[in-house]
């Protein structure tokens, strides 16, 4: 359940369970970790990449000194050690490249999730609008129904018109009471 604090922390800093607000959140504070952990594995390759010109500085010197038994069996292990150091800053390189083209990634999906949403509640909104008019025309048309009954004086109604009438009102209010 380690996603339970992650909420919680969500919802304090959005000040409400706003799901829109606490993903969007959610995906800046993911790209930060992505970006931050790009610019380290960055810094972690420069200094192998300094650390790798100062070897092979040194096997140079050594190569000048090669009048010695010990520098040359040194500098013939430093350079066969030297491509192991060179795969490792190439595969250092790729993963590099990977987290920031993932931190891309992830920043591209949450402004697609934030534009879903947008398009989302704006249908909604047309979706409620329209309902909203539908409800306010047959209020309209049923009171402008009851003022004409009105207006012919006190005459007997039938029960099952009176029953539908009252059926009417109450599945408006209902259509009311839940928008």
């Amino acid at each position: 359940m380690t996603s339970m604090p992650k909420c919680g922390a969500l919802h304090d800093a959005v000040g409400g369970w706003d799901w829109v607000q606490m993903m969007s959140l959610h995906c800046q504070s993911s790209i930060a970790d992505e970006r931050n952990f790009a610019r380290r594995l960055r810094n972690l390759l420069q200094e192998m990449i300094n650390a790798y010109d100062k070897k092979v500085e040194f096997i140079r010197e050594l190569e000048v000194l090669s009048g010695i038994a010990t520098t040359v069996k040194t500098a013939e292990f430093l350079n066969e050690n030297l491509w192991k150091d060179d795969k490792r800053i190439r595969k250092l390189r790729n993963m590099n490249i990977d987290a920031g083209m993932k931190a891309d990634q992830m920043e591209n999906f949450c402004d697609d999730v934030c534009v879903c949403v947008v398009v989302i509640r704006l249908w909604l909104a047309g979706q409620i609008n329209r309902a909203a008019i539908e409800v306010n025309d047959t209020i309209m048309a049923r009171d402008q129904f009851l003022e004409e009954l009105d207006s012919l004086g006190v005459r007997h109604v039938p029960s099952k018109m009176a029953e539908f009438l009252k059926e009417i009102q109450m599945r408006d209010k209902e259509t009311v009471a839940k928008l």
